[in-house]
């Protein structure tokens, strides 16, 4: 997997600001091993200077993940090389100790640091070279579940009023998203279509195994709670937080 393609580690601060993940704190994820905070950068062979570049924003319920867990060191290069884009994976602070609005002021900070860096310096060890932002080649973002949901987010803030904090005037240009969390209030019909269940009479099975097996309505407040702990103070309809509630002119 990691054959034609180049990683590039960036410690805690560069990026990311380093945080803690312990079990004092009530995160979920305790990492005994790497720094949280560090980011990594894949960067295909032949790619050249200038090139549209990737950022990665993994999944795990804003509970857990790290850009070097879970598949996605895997995940992200077989991105670079199928793409021939350098993509850059984040370790953004986790639900509890990190809400929505200082994950998607990290997300803004990565992405604007996407545009000020040559990923060809960055592999060079060249890591204070920069160019301004309006000199950035296409930025495009991608995320799988909780990430897709942030990442969405980020395009949603983006076209808001209030634009995409910390992003110091970098743009994205697209993104694609797998299998994203997007309305918090977990309640479409989809919720219902997709429950794991053994239909009566005839005791065969539908929905999808990998969504989840109970009742609707249980599966509805475990999902609404884990969205809490993820925006915080916010409410589960906010706009920017909840992509379900944007406005059609965001979209």
């Amino acid at each position: 997997a990691f054959e034609g393609v180049q990683l590039v580690t960036l410690m805690p601060g560069v990026v990311t600001k380093k945080w803690e993940c312990t079990t004092e704190n009530g995160c979920y994820d305790d990492d005994s091993i790497n720094p949280r905070g560090a980011a990594m950068l894949w960067v295909p062979d032949g790619v050249e200077a200038g090139s549209p570049r990737v950022l990665f924003v993994h999944g795990g319920s804003w509970y857990y993940g790290s850009p070097w867990t879970d598949g996605y060191p895997t995940f992200a290069a077989k991105l670079a090389k199928k793409l021939g884009m350098p993509v850059l994976s984040i370790d953004y602070t986790l639900a509890p100790v990190g809400h929505y609005s200082k994950m998607l002021r990290q997300v803004g900070r990565a992405l604007k640091y996407l545009a000020k860096h040559e990923p060809l310096d960055l592999l060079a060890g060249k890591l204070d070279r920069v160019r301004g932002v309006k000199h950035s080649p296409p930025l495009y973002i991608m995320g799988d579940s909780s990430g897709g949901g942030t990442a969405l987010s980020a395009v949603v803030a983006q076209a808001s009023p209030q634009g995409l904090p910390n992003s110091g005037g970098a743009r994205i240009s697209g993104g694609v998203l797998f299998s994203p969390w997007i309305n918090l209030l977990s309640n479409s019909p989809t919720y219902l279509s997709n429950l794991y269940t053994v239909h009566e009479p005839g005791h065969y099975p539908l929905g999808d195994v990998a969504f989840g097996i109970g009742s609707v309505e249980q599966i509805v407040e475990d999902y609404q709670a884990n969205a809490q702990d993820y925006v915080g103070r916010l409410t589960l309809e906010n706009p920017s937080a909840n992509p379900f509630f944007a406005p059609d002119e965001w979209l």
